[in-house]
Formats: C-alpha cells, sequence, structure tokens
C-alpha cells in the first residue's frame, strides 16, 4: 500500500525560496537562540538522529511553506517554541 502511495520528487520541481519537500531549512529558535537544520523528505528517508523529517512530521508541518524571516510556533509537551526561518536551499 505504501509503495502505491509513494510520489518520486522532480529535483527540478523543488524551490529554494520556500519550505517545501525536497529542502533543508535553517532555522534559529527564539527562545534558546540555537541554530538548527532540517531536511524535509518523505517517510521512508526520515533520520532524526541526522536531522532528516517526514513532511508528515508536526515540526516539518510547521515549516512548510514558510519562507526566510517567518515564524514557526511548534507546541512540545514540555515547552513552546518559536523558530525564525533564516535560509533555505535544495536537498535534493
Amino acid at each position: 500500500k505504501e509503495l502505491a502511495q509513494a510520489r518520486i520528487i522532480d529535483p527540478n520541481s523543488v524551490r529554494d525560496d520556500v519550505v517545501g519537500i525536497g529542502t533543508c531549512v535553517e532555522v534559529k529558535n527564539t527562545r534558546t537562540g540555537k541554530t538548527e537544520h532540517y531536511t524535509i523528505l518523505g517517510p521512508w528517508d526520515s533520520d532524526a538522529e541526522h536531522g532528516v523529517v517526514s513532511y508528515l512530521t508536526p515540526l516539518a508541518l510547521a515549516f512548510i511553506g514558510k519562507k526566510p524571516g517567518d515564524r514557526a510556533v511548534m507546541e512540545f509537551a514540555e515547552s513552546k517554541d518559536e523558530y525564525e526561518i533564516i535560509a533555505i536551499r535544495k536537498a535534493i
């Protein structure tokens, strides 16, 4: 069933001006000041240890559609963090 739903991403269709599937996004946690990098790919590519997240995760969904300078808010069990989008680049 999962293979039937899989779609190949054309690298030429990946934009670098807005966060989306196939992008690497640099964000700054406005609470901690820490800069982080996330690559947004499909569920089969996820590797949280290396910052690769599925586009289906709440974190990725908060970033998708954002542009540099935009902010995204994430609520975790213990905290609420705000991230500023610093830069976007193609990851594929």
